[in-house]
């Protein structure tokens, strides 16, 4: 039976060889998607040989699994955060909502590789990824909604992955559609994602309608 080599443990990237070439390959990655960059480029743009990226991850697949798996680093240290935290329930929430979107805009490159990768991404990478590198964070999350239903906190009848996805989707969204913002007739928070997401988080908590409504 044949292996997918995504599956092989990777290196995690200590030596300064392999933190170049991992961030060469997240930057070509997100500029071309994994099918059209060729290790030879990486090599280059990292100032290393072909062979020291066989060295160091074994294979491309090695290499665009550790590039993933460095991308939502970022993340996973929020949920932590956001698990150990002692403040009330919706403020380690919002903490969250606001960090997690202000590290998409401000590390562009690598938010663009994971938009690339879930809107042109091969479905048996992508299986694999979610299962070594996005998957976890998201159970995370939605872990941490589903102890807040159990603690009182968050309203049992809705589904916390639901929840997980939406605040997510939000996020990204704003990443997304910033350009257009400016020219968008009442958006006032084009520049502002602390606004923005303080504005989300609001809404995702308290919602919109008035008691009488």
């Amino acid at each position: 039976m044949e292996t997918n080599p995504l599956i092989n443990n990777v290196p995690e990237p200590a030596q300064e060889g392999a933190a170049a070439i991992l961030c060469a390959a997240t930057e070509l990655f997100a500029e071309r998607g994994f099918d059209a960059v060729p290790l030879s480029v990486i090599a280059e743009r990292a100032n290393v040989s072909k062979g020291n990226i066989f060295h160091h991850y074994g294979s491309k697949e090695g290499l665009y699994l550790a590039v993933m798996k460095h991308a939502s680093g970022n993340t996973a240290s929020l949920l932590a955060d956001v698990t150990r935290g002692a403040g009330p329930f919706a403020e380690r929430i919002r903490h969250f909502a606001r960090a997690h979107l202000e590290y998409l805009v401000s590390h562009q490159c690598v938010t663009r590789l994971i938009l690339r990768e879930l809107a042109q991404g091969d479905a048996e990478r992508g299986r694999t990824l979610v299962e070594q590198a996005f998957g976890e964070n998201f159970s995370m999350l939605v872990s941490i909604f589903r102890a807040g239903q159990q603690d009182g906190y968050v309203r049992p009848d809705l589904d916390p992955a639901v929840m997980a996805l939406a605040l997510l989707s939000g996020n990204v969204f704003f990443f997304q559609s910033q350009p257009l913002l400016p020219h968008l007739a009442s958006v006032r928070f084009a520049n502002d994602p602390v606004y923005y997401s303080n504005m989300v988080v609001n809404v995702f908590l308290h919602g919109v309608l008035m008691e009488k409504a």
